[in-house]
């Protein structure tokens, strides 16, 4: 959700849409799941927990505001809300914070990735999503390292 606080009522309208079109409720899979909702706003992502707690949730976080929490701060705030994982710039991906935040069970999101080279220091360290604005860079890359 993306300014929800200036949006009253955008998560429920977000998850009738989300039932309405058949998204949920959702699949038992082992794999990743097909939707999840992700928010700068920890209130729109509690307003989420509540209304559809099946529903995984990430927490975004900017750079200054990882920096100013620390590792355990966002883990914290995370867990706060119940969720799936966070959506981190790329620059606050190092090593000890990717681990940290793994070894809390969260997965990671790091946005924006769209570079080759990026993707590859991104896969080394272990992350489990990416945003990026050239998909087909992406998918590029992911069939060049593909078995």
């Amino acid at each position: 959700t993306k300014r929800a606080h200036a949006h009253p009522n955008v998560e429920m309208e977000l998850v009738n849409m989300l039932r309405q079109y058949g998204w949920l409720p959702l699949a038992k899979t082992n794999g990743p799941p097909r939707v999840l909702v992700q928010s700068f706003e920890r209130d729109s992502l509690e307003r989420l927990r509540v209304i559809a707690p099946e529903l995984p949730r990430v927490l975004l976080a900017a750079p200054m505001e990882v920096a100013s929490l620390g590792r355990k701060g966002l883990i914290s705030y995370a867990q706060a809300v119940d969720a799936y994982g966070v959506g981190v710039h790329s620059l606050s991906c190092t090593p000890w914070n990717v681990s940290a935040w793994h070894e809390a069970g969260l997965k990671i999101h790091v946005y924006t990735l769209n570079s080759s080279w990026q993707f590859y220091v991104m896969e080394q360290l272990g992350i489990d999503g990416v945003f990026t604005d050239h998909p087909q860079r992406l998918l590029q890359f992911l069939e060049r390292v593909s078995p």
